[in-house]
């Protein structure tokens, strides 16, 4: 089979595309800013796109180049250009649409552009419950289009616990040495709301807070970090952003010293970012009012669950830090019964490019 695939890169488009070419021929649009490095396999056709108003008029010409080499497109993030391209009738062949959390945007422009798009999509992957219901209540796609028998995202092998000898090194490496760490992975954007993780640790009493370290990975919005940095000066919270985007193996690594893995979001899907920080023991910290996330935790049997309150985030910090060894491997020896199956990465991958195979096969 040939599938094409619409992409912004990251790493999970890098991790996706790659795993798919090993059972399939892909060519793969990929939008990229100018400074962003890219790591596909040589075997991939590949177009880079820069986002600029230029590169971005000859999208119509490479998609209807690849048009005939391709017999379905996979799409990553339904932004606005792959959804107009969708609707103006620019691919004549079976889509796929793999569901991330972040399509419901402020913009009621885009979520109509999103929802005109999915009407032409013919399978959405999805991989919990309440990711259909999201998509069938807010997009109004039927429930007949939306598969969640096949894991989408699968595991990095790399996420795993590391021996108590090693965390010595990567505190070293990284410069992290206070005694409770707290990592945030998500990309730095308000939507993922680290100003309001912030605002429940300035609530934490100093004897605490002088020992807490908060780790961002400094990828994204940079006047946001700014806002963050400049937050937790005046209110003496220390906070180190690493500045720079972190490969799996160094992800690992800080989930491997964090006590806390933060994700609380205003909405999302199931992010990969709380399989990865469970697979290494980190304790997730998760934003209450996401029905994903339920999907797969429980409070107090493999997550603590909060909202998002400043007053009620100290609350729930202090309550880990004070209990966290007792919860930190109760934690992981459950979850890694959830997640262990998501490592099968050939096997995910065979079976995904099969399934797309058989849709590509109804579309003749």
């Amino acid at each position: 089979m040939k599938f094409g695939i619409l992409a912004s890169n990251n790493i999970y488009v890098e991790e996706t595309t790659n795993g798919l070419s090993n059972f399939a021929d892909i060519s793969a649009i990929v939008l990229k800013s100018k400074k962003e490095h890219c790591n596909y396999n040589h075997s991939i056709d590949l177009y880079l796109v820069e986002k600029t108003f230029i590169q971005l008029l000859k999208l119509p010409l490479i998609l209807e180049k690849l048009s005939k080499k391709v017999d379905a497109f996979i799409v990553h993030y339904m932004n606005p250009y792959f959804s107009l391209l969708i609707i103006l009738g620019f691919i004549n062949k079976p889509i796929v649409y793999f569901c991330y959390g972040g399509d419901v945007r402020k913009s009621k422009f885009r979520n109509y552009l999103t929802k005109k798009a999915l009407d032409h999509v013919d399978l959405i992957f999805v991989e919990a419950p309440s990711q259909k219901k999201y998509l069938h209540d807010f997009f109004h796609v039927p429930l007949n289009r939306l598969q969640s028998s096949v894991i989408v995202f699968p595991l990095n092998p790399c996420f795993k616990k590391m021996d108590n000898e090693l965390h010595s090194e990567i505190r070293d490496k990284w410069n992290i040495h206070k005694k409770y760490v707290i990592f945030s992975p998500r990309t730095l954007h308000s939507h993922y709301n680290h100003h309001i993780l912030l605002e429940g640790i300035a609530n934490i009493c100093e004897e605490f807070k002088l020992d807490i370290q908060v780790v961002l990975t400094g990828v994204g919005n940079k006047a946001y970090l700014s806002d963050l940095m400049n937050y937790s000066h005046e209110h003496n919270i220390d906070l180190i952003s690493l500045n720079c985007f972190l490969q799996p193996e160094e992800m690992a690594e800080i989930y491997n010293i964090s006590i806390i893995n933060a994700n609380i979001p205003l909405h999302d899907q199931f992010g990969r970012s709380i399989m990865e920080g469970c697979m290494c023991g980190s304790i997730p910290l998760l934003n209450s009012n996401v029905p994903a996330y339920h999907d797969f935790l429980k409070e107090g049997e493999n997550c603590f669950f909060v909202d998002t309150n400043p007053r009620l985030i100290a609350e729930k910090i202090m309550f880990i830090l004070e209990n966290h060894r007792k919860y930190s491997n109760l934690f992981y020896q459950s979850n890694y019964k959830i997640f262990k199956p998501y490592q099968a990465v050939s096997y995910i991958y065979k079976n995904l490019a099969e399934a797309i195979g058989d849709i590509s096969l109804k579309g003749e």
